[in-house]
């Protein structure tokens, strides 16, 4: 009994911090990876054409960390920024929405809208508007496999 409860209990940490990758894009998916043959200064070279290319601008980059933030973009609803760290032979692209309207529980208590992370819902308009914003850009950053994750 001892050995199945520690069994279970060095278990348990390994499933509740993996996550899910898979090359169909699945529900609550937050991260388009795209796999490529090319170093972080390549990659990073090719995202940032790449998002311009799609009418993103670029609002920060660091080239010595390989991140690149756009600017946002107006979109149904409200906006969309993508997130990108770029790594040798990887491309993670992730996004954030702010809607456009502004919530007034009370006259008194008036909330502004926040950017918040994009999980892919089969029927949500907008993160599908969002995850094909990113997936254009990976196909444009080059060859590659395109996997999805949490």
């Amino acid at each position: 009994m001892k050995k199945l409860i520690i069994l279970i209990a060095l278990l348990f940490p390994v499933k509740a911090f993996s996550q899910k990758q898979d090359s169909i894009l699945f529900r609550k998916a937050q991260k388009v990876i795209l796999k490529t043959n090319r170093t972080s200064a390549e990659n990073f070279a090719m995202t940032g054409k790449a998002l311009v290319q799609s009418n993103f601008m670029i609002s920060s980059k660091d080239k010595q960390f390989g991140q690149i933030i756009s600017e946002p973009i107006k979109i149904k609803w409200g906006q969309q920024v993508i997130y990108v760290i770029v790594k040798d032979n990887e491309v993670v692209l992730s996004s954030k929405f702010k809607s456009d309207s502004k919530i007034q529980m009370a006259s008194w208590i008036k909330s502004e809208p926040t950017y918040n992370p994009v999980a892919y819902s089969k029927n949500g308009e907008t993160e599908n508007i969002c995850f094909a914003n990113m997936i254009a850009v990976a196909k444009l950053i080059g060859l590659g496999k395109i996997i999805y994750s949490e």
